[in-house]
Order: structure tokens, then sequence, then C-alpha cells
């Protein structure tokens, strides 16, 4: 099992305590945060409902103005009494009720009223009143119209939404004679004590919403509203789903809080900003990060402490024991100290220890030796002795086996068996036997080329002598042996190994060729290939079954000198020898088939000038 180092154990702990530490802080931030959340929450639901009371009570009150105001005389016969000389004091006398009414009534922005033939506004334009009369419609009691932004009769007042009612007037038919308008300004009713009490809460933002969800801000404007605005617009089917009780609804950008008005078709929404509630966690974050930061120092404190009073004595009794490991000697004789724990101290003085009695050991140990090889060498002397008198012995039986085979070689002349071929075909020549005197021409051909010249010769002349054994063979095999040559006259002028082509042609004839009674055809290809040559023999005999492959393959790739007497493995090493270890034979052979021999030889081009290695024969005639 694989070992840690002290330094990358302490590195790990660290990091498991600093992983834990993130966790535990990441979990007591959430949850905080959560708290957080559910804190906020609850305040916007709490304020809600406050609003919603309030609006409720704002209802009620505007139903109790409209009532009385539609029982007093200067509405009746403002709406009852055609126009005319009276006209001025009836305007005037209700101008004076509506005054009043603004006055006990802070939040009141607005009292309108119209009828056939008169209209009166202390805010809006006859067509922002018909369209009024419009929306109210032919219903008794009072109506929300909503938040009403209309054109004003006084262009040089800055148009501002109020929350309008209407209620239709009644005189003696069933069809309304008038409607009275009364127009709430939200921020100056009671509403907006209830808003201005939780102004601290900067991030949750109210709305008064009609059915259609157009939206009055209650505590915000500006850009925040338009971004409300679009998020609701953008989930509305989740708002309209809500019935008359509290729901909640998230997105992605704000927690809202939708409860309906009692008696209306209002709502009041609160909208939680989930960006800006998350800017009270600032606090907290920088102390969980001034913790965290705290909590590193320490640990940084406690791994320098480590480093010195542990893991760098450690170091110095490794270095001690690696310069000791490489063959430094007079580290041996130098005592170690360690400094640090007791432990380390302790540690060393043993190691100091140890050192000495092997230096001790040592020393016995070179003296026995010493004494052995002392005692060897005198057992080698007689040993070189003895073998100096039987090599003498072995070079004497060596130059006698010389001698004897260049007496034998000595009976054999060259001049004599050129002589006797010549003898023979000039016998075959006067007796009218041509195949005879080819046969002896081709065969001292190939002697003359086997016993002359340099190593290296033209491929063409191995390709001649090819063809003479092949001359040779027809002797025998007659029309059943035919030989096809096919080399490049490129090829021909490449230098190769001599004695290469005839061996493998007679291996082709005798192994591939001999034993069949219909004969065969051997094939000898050469091409070039880059920096490589690729000379093939092929014949169409009887092939080489997949054990005897197996053994000839071995045999060629066998170190044993004896194997290598065997004509392929003779030319596979020769070829191996003089070129490289990539170079050689190969063999491919299917039984009934045929074999194939693939010389792989690199191009060596013909040295100009070079003599041929043999000397031409001639024929009859």
């Amino acid at each position: 099992m694989h070992k840690f180092s002290v330094k990358t154990q302490f590195m790990s702990i660290v990091i498991v305590l600093l992983c834990c530490l993130v966790a535990l802080s990441t979990a007591a931030y959430n949850s905080f945060k959560n708290l957080l959340q559910e804190k906020n929450h609850s305040y916007a639901q709490n304020s809600s409902l406050t609003y919603t009371y309030s609006m409720n009570d704002l209802l009620l009150r505007i139903t109790n103005i409209s009532g009385v105001l539609l029982q007093s005389e200067e509405v009746t016969t403002f709406i009852t009494e055609s126009m005319g000389a009276d006209t001025y004091r009836r305007v005037n006398a209700l101008s004076s009720l509506f005054t009043t009414y603004q006055v006990t009534h802070s939040d009141l922005a607005d009292l309108s009223i119209i009828s056939n033939e008169m209209r009166y506004s202390l805010r809006y334009s006859e067509a922002t009143l018909n369209e009024l009369w419009r929306q109210t419609g032919t219903g008794r009691g009072v109506r929300c119209l909503g938040m009403v932004d209309k054109q004003l009769w006084n262009a040089n007042e800055i148009a501002k939404p109020y929350l309008v009612f209407g209620c239709n007037v009644y005189t003696n038919g069933s069809e309304p004679a008038g409607c009275l308008f009364l127009s709430v300004d939200l921020l100056g009713s009671p509403i907006s004590n209830a808003i201005n009490a939780g102004a601290e809460h900067r991030s949750v933002s109210y709305f008064l919403s009609d059915p259609s969800f157009s939206l009055y801000p209650l505590n915000t404007d500006g850009e925040t509203v338009s971004l409300i605005t679009q998020d609701i617009q953008a989930h509305a089917e989740l708002f309209e789903g809500i019935g008359t009780l509290s729901q909640n609804v998230r997105t992605e950008a704000y927690d809202y809080t939708c409860m309906f008005v009692p008696g209306s078709n209002f709502r009041i929404i609160s909208a939680i900003d989930l960006s800006a509630m998350t800017e009270d966690m600032d606090g907290t974050r920088g102390y969980l990060m001034l913790i965290i930061a705290l909590f590193c120092a320490l640990l940084i404190l406690a791994g320098y402490l480590l480093l010195r009073n542990m893991i760098l004595p450690l170091r110095t009794f490794h270095a001690h024991m690696h310069s000791i490991h490489q063959g430094q000697r007079r580290k041996m004789r130098k005592p170690l100290t360690l400094t640090g724990c007791r432990e380390l101290h302790e540690l060393g003085n043993e190691f100091n220890g140890m050192l000495e009695e092997i230096l001790r050991l040592e020393e016995q140990l070179v003296q026995t030796i010493r004494n052995l090889y002392e005692a060897d060498i005198e057992r080698q002397k007689a040993e070189i002795a003895h073998l100096r008198s039987q090599i003498k012995e072995q070079n004497i039986q060596v130059e006698q086996q010389k001698m004897e085979f260049k007496m034998l070689a000595s009976q054999i002349n060259p001049h004599f068996l050129y002589n006797t071929l010549e003898s023979i075909k000039g016998l075959a020549c006067e007796h009218n036997v041509p195949e005879i005197a080819d046969a002896a021409s081709a065969m001292g051909k190939i002697f003359r080329y086997s016993i002359k010249g340099a190593s290296t010769v033209p491929l063409s002349q191995e390709m001649e002598i090819a063809q003479a054994y092949i001359q040779i063979q027809k002797m025998r095999f007659g029309s059943r042996l035919e030989a096809f040559f096919s080399i490049p006259e490129a090829c021909r002028k490449l230098q190769v190994p001599k004695m290469l082509l005839q061996p493998l042609t007679e291996n082709a004839v005798v192994h591939g060729l001999e034993n069949r009674l219909e004969g065969g055809t051997v094939y000898i290809s050469a091409r070039q290939e880059g920096e490589t040559l690729l000379i093939s023999v092929m014949d169409d005999g009887k092939g080489i079954v997949p054990e005897q492959l197996a053994e000839v393959q071995r045999i060629l790739t066998s170190p044993d000198p004896a194997t290598q007497k065997l004509g392929l493995a003779n030319i596979h090493q020769r070829i191996r020898l003089s070129c490289g270890s990539e170079y050689g034979l190969s063999i491919e052979s299917s039984p009934g088939k045929g074999t194939k021999i693939t010389v792989r030889l690199p191009v060596q081009l013909e040295h100009p000038g070079e003599e041929e290695a043999y000397v031409q024969g001639s024929h009859c005639g």
C-alpha cells in the first residue's frame, strides 16, 4: 500500500478541515438566509393584511361619503335643475360643499359631478368626466373605477393617478340623471400611514392592482416599478388563478404575496426583491469569511511549527540516508544530529549507533574477503597452468587438421575441373549432343562464378547464374520445368550478395517441383520500394504444410550455428550480418498452391568499372 508523506497527510487534514468549515459556514449562511426570507415574507403578509384593512376602511368611508352627498340639497339641485340665472349660485353652493369635504378628508383629491347639462370638477376635463360616466354604467351604488390618470382641465397641472369611485345619481326616473365621482390620493389616505410604518423594509414593494393587473405603487417608484410590472405581466397566469384568499407566488426575481380587498375587485400585492434581500447578508458573510481567515491562519501556524519540528528534521534524516545509499561513505563516519522533537533526537542517536556497528562489521567482512581472495588466486594459478598444457595439446591438433585440409584441397585443382568440363563439352559437340554441351557450359559458368569475384555483384549476374541453373535442371525436367524472370532494367544494376538467386531457385525446384509429375513454374521477380530492394522467388509446387512452415521459420531465426548450415538459414544470416537485422528472408506458403520466398535488401548501386565475377562460356559451333 502506498505510504504518504507527513506533509501530504497534514495537507489532506487541512483540506478536510477547511471543507468542513466551508460546509458548516455555508449551512449557517443558508439557514440565516432562509430565516431572513421567512421574516421578510411574514412581514410582507402582515403588511399586506394591514393595507387590506386600510383599503377596506377607505371603501366604507367612500361609501358613506357618497351616500351623504347623494342626499344633499346641493347635489340634488345641481342635477335636477336646468341652467339659468340661478346656476352660479348652485355651483358656488356645490363648490363650498365639496371644499368642506376635502378639508375634513385630506385624502380626497377631487369631487366631481356630471349631469346631462352641467359638469363640475376641480381637476378633470369634460372629456375625462364623460369617459368616467361611461365606465360607471347604469348600476346603483358606489363603483371603483380604478386608478385614473386622464386629461385635466388645467393644462398647467401635472397629471397624477388617483383612485376614482363613481356613483350614479337617480331622481324620479329609472335612468341615472347624473354621476358623482370621488378621487382619492392614496398617499394621503390612512393606507399611507401603514406604508410609512414599514419604510425600513426597503426590499418589500407594495402595489394596488385592479383586475387587469394595472399596478399603482404604494411605496416605490422608478425603475423598480417597471421591473416588477414586467415580471407580474410575464407571470400573469399565476396571479389570475388566485381566488379571494391570500396566496404566494415566486418568480426568478421576486417573491409575491397577493391579497384581495374585501368587498372589491382590487388586490394588494407585495413584492420582495430576492437580490436586495441578500444585501442584509453581507455582514454575516463578512463575519464568516473572517472566521475562515482566522482558522486558515491558525492552520498555517500549526503547519509551520510541524514543518520546523518534524518535517525538516525528517528531510535531513532522509538526505543523510540517501547520500549513504549513493555511495558517499564519508557520511557514514559523520554523526547525524536531529533537532526538533525529542523522539527525532533519539532516532538520530540510534541511527548513529547503527552506522558504527555497520562500519565494524564491514571491516571484518573486508578482511574475510581478502583472505578468501588470496586463496582463490592460488587456486586459479593452478587451474591456469593446467589449462595451458591442454591448450598446447589442442593447438597441435588444430595445426594437424589444417595441414590435412590443405592436403585434401590441393588434390582438387580448379584448372583440372575447368579442363574436365571443357572436355565434356568438346565431346558433346563432337558427337552432336548440344544438351550435354550446354549443361557443361552452364556448370562451368556456375563453378567459376562461385569461387571468384567480390562478395556483392549486380543483380544481372545473379539472374544469369539462376538461368544457367534452370538450363541444367531442364535436362532432368524437360518441358515440365518453366522459369520466368520479371526484373526491371533499373533493378538489374543494383548490388546483391553473391550466390543469392541460385540457392533460392534450387530450393524452389528441389522442394517444390521435383516430386510432381506435372512439373511446374518458377517465377523470379524484383522491384524497388524507396530505399528497399524486394526479390521474390515463387513456385506453384506442392507448398508447405503449416507445421513444417513454422519449423522452417523457426530455423531462420534460430541462433544455433547447426541450423545455419541449411541453405535458406545460411542466406538469411548472411544478409542480416552484412545489411542489418531489418533485412533477410520471409516465407509464405500454402499446401497445394506453392511457396513464395521474398528477399528484403537495402538498395546498393553498382560500382562503376567493377570486373565481372565469372568468365563467359561458349556454345558449340
